[in-house]
């Protein structure tokens, strides 16, 4: 096995995915898998208000800043930046680190949820068109992993500070439902993301989570 090498970028830039791109085929001659997991979430929210917002309360620049950000368009310039190279050897597996709230929706952070909904759609469509051409995509949709990226949003998971009538609501399904009760650590993930990348089933099952797959070729 090679040893692993870094290359330290800012996803948010547009000229970052060519040069991780470019110095991952430098290292290693080729690209098997791509795993794409960046994001910002409410701890990004906090430091910049209303970007985790309701769209009531969020302005166009919040909506853009996550929507044209890291959250979406960052995974955009990766998936244009690798597939070229994929499709030429007509073998790759792309994984994408979506979200549980890209299915279910969230009481706030609405534009957040909205660029989970789009990479879920996204991987579908990419999943068809590329098939084909020996090209897998899949996305992987946790539900709260417990890292700082959601520890302005933890409180959430304690009846006490259910306040708002939404909160409230949030909280009978975080109950009611097994694979949201608690947040997952982030040791449990990785694991599922290299089964997906490597073709080994669909997972779904107690508190691990979602995995949506493309069309397998």
């Amino acid at each position: 096995m090679a040893p692993a090498s870094w290359a330290r970028s800012a996803s948010a830039e547009t000229t970052t995915a060519p040069k991780v791109i470019a110095a991952a085929i430098e290292a290693y001659g080729q690209i098997d898998i791509l795993v794409c997991n960046a994001g910002v979430g409410w701890q990004y929210g906090e430091e910049h208000p209303g970007t985790m917002a309701g769209v009531h309360e969020a302005s166009l620049e919040n909506w853009r800043d996550i929507v044209g950000g890291v959250d979406l368009e960052g995974y955009f310039t990766m998936f244009h930046a690798a597939l070229p190279h994929m499709l030429e050897r007509e073998k790759g597996s792309i994984v994408s680190i979506a979200s549980m709230a890209g299915m279910t929706g969230l009481y706030d952070a609405h534009a957040y949820t909205a660029t989970k909904g789009a990479l879920i759609n996204l991987t579908r469509s990419m999943g068809i068109t590329y098939a084909k051409q020996g090209v897998r995509a899949n996305c992987v949709c946790p539900g709260f992993i417990d890292t700082p990226l959601i520890e302005p949003a933890i409180d959430l998971f304690k009846t006490h500070q259910a306040t708002s009538a939404a909160k409230v609501e949030f909280h009978e399904l975080l109950r009611e439902n097994k694979q949201l009760h608690r947040a997952v650590q982030s040791a449990d993930e990785p694991a599922v993301v290299e089964r997906t990348a490597r073709r080994q089933g669909l997972i779904a099952e107690g508190e691990r989570p979602f995995v949506l797959h493309g069309l397998q070729n």
